[in-house]
């Protein structure tokens, strides 16, 4: 649970692609480590991992990595959408997706946990536990969210490649994956008011805003049309 308000705040960077040829294919267990390095880069300074966690220090950014690495495991392992876009063979920007349905193998988290326990473990030095009941609240979804749907957990770009668009084609993939699997839309929050206005460009609608002192979280759901695959966003 604490990984997961860490991973739900997306990031897109750009909107008007200035490369060529991207290849965008399922993430494999092998590409976990640089997916968890570049989610660690982009969220270090964003609203929810920088209300939840003090990241300032290597010790803290290092136990950060080895979290995200578990998680994109441990999603992968239960079936779970991992997308990564890759240029030049270099993975450069990568999505994190929650199905409705996928149940992680217990022997497999066990072990995968039991790894990297002396890795996570120092995580917990760096909470901020005045304010993780209120995030964990705030980012709870909405019951006004329409089910089955995709949970857009995380959204990260590699700072180097960074104002590409390389979000945005990511974002656009994951409305392909949507229609695919069949679901009613893809559902995220963030904390960014720069990524409202983003994700309302690309179809997404506010569906609730919560507000706790200066801090504001926006729940915004992408509506696939059930007889096009098209969406049905602002």
């Amino acid at each position: 649970m604490l990984g997961a308000a860490l991973l739900a705040d997306p990031v897109i960077l750009g909107e008007v692609p200035t490369i060529e040829r991207p290849i965008i294919r399922l993430l494999q267990p092998g590409d976990m480590a640089a997916a968890a390095a570049i989610s660690e880069q982009a969220f270090k300074n964003e609203a929810f991992a920088s209300r939840m966690f003090r990241l300032s220090s290597p010790k803290a950014r290092a136990a950060s990595r080895a979290v995200l690495e578990l998680r994109f495991l441990s999603y992968w392992a239960a079936g779970h959408p991992i997308q990564g876009l890759f240029v030049d063979q270099d993975l450069a920007a990568v999505a994190l997706y929650k199905g409705p349905q996928g149940k992680l193998p217990i022997l497999f988290g066990l072990r995968q946990f039991v790894v990297r326990l002396f890795r996570i473990a120092p995580l917990v030095w760096y909470l901020r536990y005045g304010t993780l009941a209120n995030l964990l609240h705030m980012s709870e979804m909405p019951s006004a969210v329409p089910t089955p749907n995709l949970l857009l957990e995380m959204l990260g770009v590699a700072p180097r490649h960074q104002g590409q668009g390389l979000g945005s084609l990511l974002v656009q993939a994951g409305q392909q994956l949507a229609v695919t699997m069949d679901v009613r839309g893809i559902y995220l929050y963030t904390g960014d008011a720069a990524n409202v206005r983003l994700y309302r460009r690309l179809g997404y609608s506010t569906v609730a805003q919560l507000q706790r002192g200066d801090f504001t979280v926006y729940h915004m759901f992408w509506a696939r049309d059930a007889s096009s695959g098209a969406n049905g966003g602002e």
